[in-house]
């Protein structure tokens, strides 16, 4: 098992298509999976399609014993919930993102996550 809980942070194309694919038959890439969403009817489909053990609308709640988050929101949004996330990592935790572009995620992650900074990983949604 590739992580032991992840929380995925926004259940849109991107979001979604990652907790999909990490509950393939016989490739379980993550042992719980917590998602986080303001669309309830997204966290709803998520729960009754199993990709998702948990889903809230409360991000902390989502983030809260999580080994690993993926924050998979627009990039308008992501420096906002970067904060929000930061705060409730636990210790060790990684934190990564899948947008497209890092000028104002990264300058919002070093104003923002203090000693969590070299857990948060930058990321691609095609580079990975």
């Amino acid at each position: 098992m590739l992580i032991e809980r992840l929380a995925i942070i926004g259940l849109g194309l991107i979001g979604g298509s990652l907790a999909r694919a990490l509950r393939r038959p016989g490739q379980a890439q993550a042992g719980h999976i917590s998602a986080f969403d303001r669309d309830k009817a997204a966290l709803q489909q998520a729960l009754a399609t199993h990709v998702s053990d948990d889903a809230s609308p409360d991000l902390k709640a989502a983030v809260e014993g999580a080994d690993g988050v993926v924050l998979a929101t627009p990039p308008a949004a992501t420096a906002k919930l970067l904060a929000e996330a930061g705060a409730a990592l636990k210790p060790g935790a990684v934190l990564t993102d899948v947008g497209s572009v890092k000028g104002r995620l990264t300058v919002a992650a070093r104003a923002t996550l203090g000693q969590q900074l070299p857990r948060f990983v930058p990321g691609h949604p095609i580079a990975g």
